[in-house]
Protein backbone atom coordinates (compact mmCIF):
# COMPACT_ATOMS: atom_id res chain seq x y z
CA UNK A 1 0.00 0.00 0.00
CA UNK A 2 2.94 2.31 0.85
CA UNK A 3 4.16 2.62 -3.15
CA UNK A 4 0.44 3.36 -4.02
CA UNK A 5 0.48 7.05 -1.96
CA UNK A 6 2.97 8.54 -4.27
CA UNK A 7 0.80 7.93 -7.30
CA UNK A 8 -2.77 8.65 -5.36
CA UNK A 9 -0.97 11.92 -4.66
CA UNK A 10 0.66 11.88 -8.42
CA UNK A 11 -2.72 11.46 -9.82
CA UNK A 12 -4.62 14.51 -7.18
CA UNK A 13 -1.77 16.30 -8.69
CA UNK A 14 -2.15 16.59 -12.11
CA UNK A 15 -6.25 16.82 -11.59
CA UNK A 16 -5.64 19.91 -10.13
CA UNK A 17 -3.49 21.54 -12.60
CA UNK A 18 -5.95 20.43 -14.88
CA UNK A 19 -8.57 22.05 -13.01
CA UNK A 20 -6.65 25.32 -12.45
CA UNK A 21 -5.97 25.25 -16.49
CA UNK A 22 -9.19 24.34 -17.24
CA UNK A 23 -10.61 27.07 -14.62
CA UNK A 24 -7.77 29.26 -16.78
CA UNK A 25 -9.21 28.83 -19.76
CA UNK A 26 -12.28 29.37 -19.02
CA UNK A 27 -11.69 32.78 -17.18
CA UNK A 28 -9.62 33.78 -20.19
CA UNK A 29 -12.31 33.23 -22.00
CA UNK A 30 -15.02 34.93 -20.41
CA UNK A 31 -12.51 37.78 -19.81
CA UNK A 32 -11.84 37.88 -24.09
CA UNK A 33 -15.40 37.38 -24.56
CA UNK A 34 -16.15 40.52 -22.51
CA UNK A 35 -13.64 42.83 -23.69
CA UNK A 36 -13.64 41.99 -27.55
CA UNK A 37 -17.14 43.55 -27.92
CA UNK A 38 -15.95 46.49 -26.04
CA UNK A 39 -13.27 46.83 -28.33
CA UNK A 40 -14.89 46.55 -31.15
CA UNK A 41 -17.41 49.23 -30.30
CA UNK A 42 -14.87 51.51 -29.46
CA UNK A 43 -13.30 50.72 -32.49
CA UNK A 44 -16.11 51.30 -34.40
CA UNK A 45 -17.12 54.62 -32.80
CA UNK A 46 -13.87 56.54 -33.88
CA UNK A 47 -14.11 56.74 -37.07
CA UNK A 48 -17.94 57.99 -36.53
CA UNK A 49 -16.96 60.67 -34.56
CA UNK A 50 -13.67 61.48 -36.88
CA UNK A 51 -16.56 61.68 -40.03
CA UNK A 52 -19.00 63.57 -38.02
CA UNK A 53 -16.91 66.29 -36.32
CA UNK A 54 -15.60 67.77 -39.96
CA UNK A 55 -18.82 67.74 -41.16
CA UNK A 56 -20.09 70.08 -38.41
CA UNK A 57 -17.53 71.93 -38.10
CA UNK A 58 -17.99 72.13 -42.29
CA UNK A 59 -21.51 73.02 -41.37
CA UNK A 60 -20.79 75.21 -38.75
CA UNK A 61 -18.19 77.31 -40.96
CA UNK A 62 -20.93 77.26 -43.67
CA UNK A 63 -23.29 78.84 -41.07
CA UNK A 64 -20.78 81.15 -40.12
CA UNK A 65 -19.77 82.57 -43.96
CA UNK A 66 -23.98 82.68 -44.20
CA UNK A 67 -24.35 84.66 -41.41
CA UNK A 68 -21.49 86.84 -42.47
CA UNK A 69 -22.74 87.62 -45.53
CA UNK A 70 -26.17 88.68 -43.91
CA UNK A 71 -24.56 90.54 -40.95
CA UNK A 72 -23.45 94.28 -41.31
CA UNK A 73 -20.39 93.59 -40.41
CA UNK A 74 -19.59 90.58 -42.07
CA UNK A 75 -16.89 90.21 -44.50
CA UNK A 76 -19.19 89.04 -47.15
CA UNK A 77 -21.26 92.02 -46.45
CA UNK A 78 -18.77 94.39 -46.93
CA UNK A 79 -17.98 92.72 -50.66
CA UNK A 80 -20.88 92.71 -51.55
CA UNK A 81 -21.18 96.55 -50.86
CA UNK A 82 -18.20 96.96 -52.58
CA UNK A 83 -19.66 95.33 -55.92
CA UNK A 84 -22.53 97.84 -55.21
CA UNK A 85 -20.65 101.12 -55.40
CA UNK A 86 -21.13 102.84 -58.68
CA UNK A 87 -18.53 105.48 -60.04
CA UNK A 88 -20.65 108.79 -61.36
CA UNK A 89 -18.61 111.74 -63.09
CA UNK A 90 -17.91 115.67 -61.68
CA UNK A 91 -19.50 118.61 -63.68
CA UNK A 92 -16.63 119.14 -64.75
CA UNK A 93 -15.77 115.92 -66.36
CA UNK A 94 -18.79 116.69 -68.05
CA UNK A 95 -18.09 120.02 -69.43
CA UNK A 96 -14.47 118.74 -70.29
CA UNK A 97 -16.38 115.80 -72.46
CA UNK A 98 -19.35 118.23 -74.07
CA UNK A 99 -16.32 120.37 -75.54
CA UNK A 100 -13.87 117.98 -76.10
CA UNK A 101 -16.06 116.00 -78.45
CA UNK A 102 -17.93 118.94 -80.06
CA UNK A 103 -14.16 120.43 -81.56
CA UNK A 104 -13.78 116.13 -82.80
CA UNK A 105 -16.96 116.65 -84.29
CA UNK A 106 -16.61 119.69 -85.44
CA UNK A 107 -13.90 118.55 -87.67
CA UNK A 108 -15.60 115.68 -89.19
CA UNK A 109 -18.62 118.46 -90.10
CA UNK A 110 -16.38 120.38 -91.62
CA UNK A 111 -15.16 118.31 -93.57
CA UNK A 112 -18.44 116.47 -94.89
CA UNK A 113 -20.90 119.83 -95.32
CA UNK A 114 -18.01 121.34 -97.44
CA UNK A 115 -17.53 117.97 -99.83
CA UNK A 116 -21.44 118.05 -99.92
CA UNK A 117 -22.02 121.67 -100.07
CA UNK A 118 -19.32 123.34 -101.67
CA UNK A 119 -19.13 126.45 -100.17
CA UNK A 120 -17.01 127.02 -97.38
CA UNK A 121 -19.43 129.83 -96.26
CA UNK A 122 -22.12 127.29 -95.34
CA UNK A 123 -19.74 124.91 -93.84
CA UNK A 124 -18.91 127.37 -91.36
CA UNK A 125 -22.32 128.68 -90.39
CA UNK A 126 -23.25 124.62 -90.43
CA UNK A 127 -20.09 123.83 -88.34
CA UNK A 128 -20.81 127.51 -85.99
CA UNK A 129 -24.67 126.79 -85.04
CA UNK A 130 -23.90 122.74 -84.62
CA UNK A 131 -21.21 123.94 -82.18
CA UNK A 132 -23.32 126.82 -80.13
CA UNK A 133 -26.43 124.34 -80.26
CA UNK A 134 -24.83 121.18 -79.39
CA UNK A 135 -22.06 122.14 -76.87
CA UNK A 136 -25.11 123.10 -74.49
CA UNK A 137 -27.27 119.93 -74.90
CA UNK A 138 -24.35 117.38 -74.76
CA UNK A 139 -23.67 119.04 -71.42
CA UNK A 140 -27.09 118.46 -70.46
CA UNK A 141 -27.41 115.30 -72.10
CA UNK A 142 -24.49 114.34 -69.81
CA UNK A 143 -26.02 115.22 -66.88
CA UNK A 144 -29.06 113.39 -67.52
CA UNK A 145 -27.08 110.06 -68.12
CA UNK A 146 -25.50 110.21 -64.81
CA UNK A 147 -28.79 110.24 -62.80
CA UNK A 148 -28.57 106.63 -64.71
CA UNK A 149 -26.69 103.60 -63.87
CA UNK A 150 -27.47 101.80 -66.91
CA UNK A 151 -24.30 99.58 -67.84
CA UNK A 152 -22.29 101.25 -64.52
CA UNK A 153 -20.09 99.85 -61.66
CA UNK A 154 -17.33 100.46 -59.61
CA UNK A 155 -15.26 100.05 -62.63
CA UNK A 156 -17.13 102.62 -64.97
CA UNK A 157 -19.02 102.74 -67.94
CA UNK A 158 -19.30 99.03 -69.80
CA UNK A 159 -19.42 98.90 -73.62
CA UNK A 160 -23.25 98.61 -73.87
CA UNK A 161 -23.79 102.26 -72.23
CA UNK A 162 -21.45 103.55 -74.38
CA UNK A 163 -23.16 102.53 -77.44
CA UNK A 164 -26.70 103.23 -76.07
CA UNK A 165 -25.28 107.01 -75.30
CA UNK A 166 -23.72 107.03 -79.10
CA UNK A 167 -27.09 106.18 -80.68
CA UNK A 168 -29.35 108.50 -78.34
CA UNK A 169 -27.19 111.38 -78.82
CA UNK A 170 -26.88 110.45 -82.30
CA UNK A 171 -30.65 110.87 -83.39
CA UNK A 172 -30.48 114.19 -81.51
CA UNK A 173 -27.76 115.59 -83.46
CA UNK A 174 -28.21 114.23 -86.77
CA UNK A 175 -31.81 116.13 -86.86
CA UNK A 176 -29.85 119.29 -85.44
CA UNK A 177 -26.86 118.42 -88.46
CA UNK A 178 -30.37 118.79 -90.81
CA UNK A 179 -32.20 121.50 -89.75
CA UNK A 180 -28.82 123.21 -89.42
CA UNK A 181 -27.56 122.37 -93.13
CA UNK A 182 -30.91 122.93 -94.94
CA UNK A 183 -30.61 126.50 -93.62
CA UNK A 184 -27.31 127.51 -94.59
CA UNK A 185 -27.25 125.37 -97.61
CA UNK A 186 -30.85 126.16 -98.66
CA UNK A 187 -31.28 122.50 -100.49
CA UNK A 188 -32.80 119.81 -97.98
CA UNK A 189 -31.26 117.19 -100.32
CA UNK A 190 -27.94 118.40 -99.52
CA UNK A 191 -28.82 118.76 -96.01
CA UNK A 192 -29.41 115.07 -95.94
CA UNK A 193 -26.35 114.16 -97.33
CA UNK A 194 -24.49 115.93 -94.63
CA UNK A 195 -26.57 114.82 -92.11
CA UNK A 196 -26.32 111.14 -93.03
CA UNK A 197 -22.93 110.95 -93.36
CA UNK A 198 -22.27 112.40 -89.83
CA UNK A 199 -24.64 109.91 -88.54
CA UNK A 200 -22.58 107.31 -89.90
CA UNK A 201 -18.74 108.45 -89.60
CA UNK A 202 -19.72 110.10 -86.00
CA UNK A 203 -21.55 107.30 -84.14
CA UNK A 204 -18.70 104.68 -84.57
CA UNK A 205 -16.46 107.52 -83.58
CA UNK A 206 -18.26 108.24 -80.19
CA UNK A 207 -18.59 104.83 -79.06
CA UNK A 208 -14.68 105.09 -79.33
CA UNK A 209 -14.62 108.70 -77.31
CA UNK A 210 -17.02 107.37 -74.57
CA UNK A 211 -14.19 104.18 -74.27
CA UNK A 212 -11.24 106.75 -74.14
CA UNK A 213 -13.28 108.57 -71.50
CA UNK A 214 -13.86 105.68 -69.77
CA UNK A 215 -10.75 104.84 -68.82
CA UNK A 216 -9.74 107.88 -67.82
CA UNK A 217 -10.25 108.26 -63.87
CA UNK A 218 -10.41 111.96 -63.34
CA UNK A 219 -13.27 113.28 -62.36
CA UNK A 220 -15.18 110.41 -61.29
CA UNK A 221 -15.84 109.71 -57.62
CA UNK A 222 -18.39 106.70 -55.74
CA UNK A 223 -21.63 107.93 -55.64
CA UNK A 224 -22.75 109.02 -52.38
CA UNK A 225 -25.17 106.51 -50.72
CA UNK A 226 -28.65 107.17 -49.57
Amino acid sequence: KKPCAPRNRASVMSRVRALIFASALCTGATAFQALVPRASLHHRSLPAVRVAQPAHFRQSRVTLSDAAATAPGGQPGKEADKEAVVLVESTQRSIAKAVSWRLTAAVITLCTSLFFSGSMMAAAGIVGMDFLTKSLTMFIGERLWNKSNVGRSDKGDSIGRSILKAVVWRLFAATNTLISAGIFTGGWEVAAQIAGSDALIKTSLFVVFERVWAMISWGRYPAPKP
